[in-house]
């Protein structure tokens, strides 16, 4: 269970801080089970999640834990070959997205840079879907990143680009 003022990670809302919990003051809920009240990082709103649910709900990677990821990354196996069909790419994108992994996230964002890095190459656009899932993917991981790192979410993927040159040299 978590407490009162730790950041978790809750699925596709990414990273939020817990505020309380306890009963919500939503009458249309039940009033006997406990939430936890959540407040997303990086937007807006209030989230009430039953703390004896199955949701995806997580710790934040520790400082130690975003570094080794971050080390990780020149070692980590291509992306598999994805499928010539656009519903099963998305599909396929989809199932990465999903498991809320960071290391999962950083495989995705690789296929989807690969990718965009192969059109461009041959002279041809970049697709929404993929788009769509590099921002949201992205979105994700650099959130989470950010606050284990202690860093601002915009300079993550400098901050990558340079660990990674730093320990190729």
């Amino acid at each position: 269970m978590f407490k009162v003022g730790d950041y978790i990670v809750y699925g596709g809302e990414g990273v939020c801080r817990v505020e309380t919990i306890g009963p919500v003051p939503v009458t249309s809920m039940d009033q006997s089970k406990v939430y936890y009240t959540l407040s997303p990082l990086y937007h807006t709103g209030v989230i009430y999640a039953p703390t004896d649910a199955n949701l995806p709900m997580r710790p934040v990677l520790t400082r130690e834990e975003a570094r080794a990821l971050i080390k990780s990354i020149p070692d980590m196996p291509m992306a598999p070959e994805l499928p010539s069909d656009p519903k099963r790419v998305a599909a396929e994108y989809k199932t990465y997205l999903q498991t809320y992994d960071c290391a999962k996230l950083l495989r995705l964002i690789r296929m989807i840079y690969t990718k965009r890095a192969q059109a461009a190459a041959l002279g041809r656009g970049f697709g929404q879907t993929d788009d769509r899932y590099f921002k949201r993917a992205k979105e994700l991981l650099y959130g989470e990143l950010a606050l284990s790192l202690g860093i601002p979410m915009h300079t993550v993927e400098d901050t990558i680009a340079r660990e990674i040159e730093e320990n190729a040299g």
